[in-house]
């Protein structure tokens, strides 16, 4: 249900939320409503360091592509 807000969300909108909405579904359907999102990632994903941008200690930011069970 909480997925029905999205549509509530304006252009420059920042959703924060647990990791409970970690996941690429969720990243889409806030940015097709022009906002951004702050997820905590989601224990079963696997983090790598190396990749992305660091911001600070055990804080970083990174890209999310598209799955390929999607195109």
């Amino acid at each position: 249900m909480s997925r029905l807000l999205y549509a509530n969300l304006v252009p420059d909108d920042v959703i924060l939320a647990d990791q409970a909405y970690g996941n690429y579904v969720d990243l889409v359907l806030v940015k097709e409503q022009g906002a951004d999102a702050v997820f905590r990632k989601n224990h079963l994903r696997k983090t790598d360091f190396r990749r992305g941008k660091k911001l600070g200690i055990g804080d970083h930011k990174v890209v999310w592509n598209k799955p390929q069970l999607w195109s």
